[in-house]
Parts: C-alpha cells; structure tokens; sequence
C-alpha cells in the first residue's frame, strides 16, 4: 500500500526508553511471569512484539498492564521527585513509608516492568496497596513479596537526566497510545460526524496530550487533532509569509515552496485512506470539506462514492473499514507533522472485521506511519502473527496449574499461516468436524479398495475415493 510516512527525527536526538522485561510475581492468571522483551541474539530491546494465545491468556491484560503502569510514572515524574525528596537514592526509601495501619502484603509487588533509557534502566512496579514505585536497575533476590527487596542506590542517575526521561511531554516528542479492539459503536448516536468543534480543537495549541487511546468510542479527539493540524497550518503560512525572505516572492512561488515543506493533512489523509477505500469503490472526500471558521463550527469532511460522488455517512460504512479507517487515520494524525522522539503504541486485535486477504500487509501499513516507537499487538490471527519475526511472537500458554506461561515463535517470518497455526498457535487440526469426519472416511476407503473383487463395487468407492480427496485436497493416491 503506498502510505505517507511521517517525518522522523534523527537518530541522535531520540530519546530511548523501551521496555525489555515484565514480571508479574502474582495477579491475576499470572504466576511467577517472567517474559524478556530483548532479541535473544543481540540482547537489544525489540521494537516489535505480538502476543499470541488461546482466549483468557492475558494478552489485552498485557498491554493493559503496559498502558497503565508505566503511563502512571511517565506521566508525573516531577510529582514523584517532588513530593518524595528523592535524591540520588532512587529506591523504595522515602517512596514507601510503613504507614500505621499498613496490612501485611499491602507492598507486595503485582506487576514490574524493566525499562532502558538513554543512560540505564530501572524497574517501574506496582503494589498491591495501588502505589507505583520507582527502583534501582538491580534486585536483590529474587523475591517480589515486598518492594522493600529493590532497595538500591542510583548514584548520579537524577544529576544524569532522571527527569528528562521520565518526563514525557508532547513538546518534548513524546506520544503513548493504547487502541482497544472495536465492536460495532457507531462514531455518535443519530449524527453524522464526529461530536466537537473548533473550539475544542484549539485547546490542543496549548496543551497536547502525550497519553491517547484510539477507538471509535474515542473519536471525536482524532476530529480535534485534525482541526488543529488544519489551523496549525494557516498559522504556519502566516509565519512564512512574514519572514523577510519570503516577502519579494511572487503567490504561486510563495504557495509552492510552502507546500513542500508543509504538506496538509487532508490530502495525506486520503492518500492513505484511499488505499484501503478504493477496493469499496469508495474515496475520502478531502477537496470538498469544510473548514471550520466559528468556534462552535465542526470540520465536514466526508468519504464518497468514486464513481458518483455521492457522500456516505461514516456510520454506513461497514464495520471493519469504519473502525479500522479512523483506527489508523488517528494514530496518523498523531505522528503528522510532529518529530516524534519516542513512542509506545499497544495495538489489540487489529484484525478485526477486516477480510483475511486485506491483513496480509496490515502490520507494514502501521509500521510506515510509525517512528521511534515500541510496537506491541495482541492478536487470534496467524496472518497477522506471520509478519513478525519468531524472536518477536510472544506465544501465551497455561500450565498444568492454569497460569500463564510465555514462550517464543518458532516459524520463520512471512510463513504459510497453516504452518503458523499447528506450529506456534498449535492447533492441532486445521479441519471442522465434517472435514475430520471425511479424512477418516478418505483413509478407511484407502485400506478397503485394494480387498475389493466385485469392479462395480470397487469403481463405486474409488468414485468416492476421488470425490473426498479432491473437495478436500487430501491429494488421494492412485488406487486399483
């Protein structure tokens, strides 16, 4: 699919922080789960994951997990520093006091990630008396009963930097997304668009927001992102033509050069929309929309029919292309135009209602869009799961107590989804219970004909023989 990709920075002003490991001691379905995050080869933290498994193994857990706990820390490091006193000793002293009326196991630790960062990592947790407590890159043992065991001193780390890397801010290029599947809502009951206005949309000039969850439960803030960009871009125009240099330039060669450097997002928009609407015959309506002026106007933009220009309301779309449009079409709109620096982006089912041969280049599609950010998807799709390497599949399983245990993809990337699904899905059989029902019948009728004397008889079950094998690609053998 030909998608526009956004501008990324260079990679010496990236700001790293990726997560190499998670630990649940004890939550949930989970048990002692210990699950690296690093190419088993290189030791360097994977930029994509996808996690794969029966229904009830955790993998939205996961990326729940993901979103909440380290959101909780990236989004209020200086309150943390602050109001703790912390210094160089980055520990759980002074984070957690022995409060009186403290409960025993109130500390113990639910979930622990291990994060890297420019300078080193460290480890987010959190307890279950609901803290999120900071910790030194090294642990003390190996038991999670009580934070207290992570006591370690960070010497220098604050002086190096701590809050920057803590501290994300959309300024600072920073972006974290979390896009849960999506069912059938529609985008707002009895209209036809998206539920804000341009007043709304220009709070985001004063403050963007780094955390986002992409849905179509959530849309009306990918409306607002749009008409920001829109109105960032007049900004931008007017700062153009008041630069001394630009001020001789004739309109058109003023227009041109601007254009290049300032692309609208609009138009890029429907380059990648229109990858996705044109095999419905469809087209994203960008020449035709309209702009909000007033602060209570909406911005009008719609998709219509190629062939016709009939607009359509979004909400008659199909299921999957509505969802997935304003699915991908958000997370577009966060990247456009802005140098995102790092980035976390928790993908669930992105296969849903979306027809099996449109997922063959789904992953690349998202992967375009994207800069600087760690990719996790959680997915029942062996299409899906095939575009990943075997040292980036997560495959969730339970043991013979009923918890969760990781281990890692064995088919090569860009496999048969059939091997995909006996080998790392392990499915055992590929068949229904009428096609189980029909092998058995296929090798019954290969064990009996060769006895067969009566020819009638015998060209009566080859016939049947051949009827089986061919309907189900059972490839039947020649038989006399």
């Amino acid at each position: 699919m030909g998608v526009p990709r956004p501008k990324c920075p260079a990679p010496a002003t990236v700001l790293e922080m990726k997560i190499t490991r998670i630990v649940i001691p004890n939550f949930q379905q989970f048990r002692e789960f210990d699950l690296s995050l690093t190419d088993p080869t290189t030791g360097e933290p994977l930029d994509r994951v996808c996690f794969i498994g029966r229904n009830g193994t955790g993998k939205t857990t996961l990326l729940r997990l993901v979103f909440d706990l380290l959101g909780g820390v990236v989004n209020r490091p200086s309150q943390f520093l602050r109001e703790r006193g912390l210094r160089g000793d980055l520990g759980v002293s002074g984070l957690v006091s022995e409060e009186s009326g403290a409960r025993p196991g109130d500390h113990q630790v639910l979930v622990a990630l291990k994060v890297l960062t420019n300078f080193r990592p460290f480890w987010v947790c959190s307890t279950r008396r609901g803290e999120i407590v900071l910790c030194g890159e090294s642990i003390e043992g190996d038991d999670w009963n009580r934070v207290e065991v992570f006591r370690h001193r960070i010497s220098g780390l604050e002086e190096k930097g701590l809050t920057e890397q803590l501290s994300w801010t959309a300024t600072g290029g920073a972006l974290f997304m979390i896009a849960p599947p999506d069912g059938t809502t529609l985008i707002t009951q009895g209209k036809a668009l998206p539920d804000t206005n341009l007043n709304n949309a220009l709070r985001l000039f004063k403050e963007f927001p780094v955390f986002h969850e992409v849905s179509v439960e959530h849309i009306a803030p990918f409306w607002n992102v749009l008409i920001y960009h829109l109105k960032k871009r007049e900004e931008d125009w007017q700062t153009f033509l008041q630069q001394r240099e630009n001020r001789q330039k004739s309109v058109q060669e003023a227009e041109e050069e601007f254009a290049r450097n300032h692309p609208e997002i609009l138009v890029e928009l429907a380059e990648l929309w229109n990858t996705i609407l044109a095999a419905a015959g469809l087209e994203f309506d960008y020449e035709s929309a309209k702009k909000p002026v007033q602060l209570s106007e909406n911005l009008e933009a719609f998709v219509r029919v190629a062939s016709s220009g009939q607009p359509i309301n979004y909400n008659a779309l199909s299921t999957g292309i509505r969802n997935f449009i304003f699915r991908i079409g958000h997370i577009y709109s966060l990247y456009f135009g802005r140098q995102i620096k790092r980035g976390v982006l928790l993908l669930d089912e992105p296969e849903n209602s979306l027809y099996p041969d449109f997922l063959y280049d789904l992953m690349s599609v998202y992967w375009r869009i994207i800069c600087n950010t760690q990719f996790f998807t959680a997915t029942h799709s062996p299409i899906i799961a095939a575009q990943f390497r075997p040292e980036e599949r997560v495959i969730l399983d339970f043991d013979d107590a009923a918890y969760v245990v990781p281990h890692r993809g064995v088919t090569p990337i860009g496999d048969d989804p059939n091997d995909m699904l006996n080998k790392d899905f392990e499915v055992r059989s590929l068949y229904g219970k009428e096609g189980i029902e029909n092998w058995e019948r296929f090798l019954q009728l290969r064990r009996e004909i060769p006895a067969v004397t009566d020819p009638q008889q015998k060209q009566h079950l080859i016939q049947e023989y051949m009827r089986i094998g061919n309907a189900y690609n059972f490839a039947p053998d020649a038989i006399s």
